[in-house]
């Protein structure tokens, strides 16, 4: 049986499934041990889903990880999260992961945007334009 994302076989294949979900918060589990260990549990938190959100947009955006481009994206996003993750009130009581999870989409969108924002630019540079069927550069 292959998978949703039309290729491979096993179980971290899909970058939309269960396995990917579980690589995202295996490779970033480091950041709310150093939190911890820095007695900011609350501000490690939202560092952390933003780094879970950000690796599994990452993953789902990994074709394109040999375009130079990509890297640039990403590394726009990660400094777009800084605000975000010193701006949230990570430490309201009131707040529950279920009312934090508007900020997790936003922040998906915010790293799409850059990926994409980033790809039109470098795809606009490296192209030949087509004018009434004649190209020009």
């Amino acid at each position: 049986m292959t998978e949703a994302n039309g290729g491979g076989s096993g179980w971290f294949s899909n970058p939309f499934g269960r396995g990917a979900a579980y690589l995202a918060i295996l490779i970033t589990s480091p950041v709310i041990i150093v939190y911890t260990y820095l007695d900011k549990f609350a501000q490690g938190l939202g560092v952390w889903a933003c780094a879970g959100i950000m690796v599994g947009t990452v993953r789902i955006r990994w074709n394109s990880r040999r375009h130079p481009w990509f890297w640039v994206a990403i590394f726009l996003a990660t400094i777009l999260q800084i605000p975000f993750v010193m701006f949230v009130p990570w430490t309201n009581k009131y707040s529950s992961m279920i009312t934090l999870l508007p900020y997790a989409i936003i922040d998906y969108v915010v790293i799409n945007w850059c990926i994409d924002r980033v790809e039109k630019i470098a795809n606009r540079k490296g192209s030949v334009h087509k004018v009434g069927g004649v190209s020009r550069n």
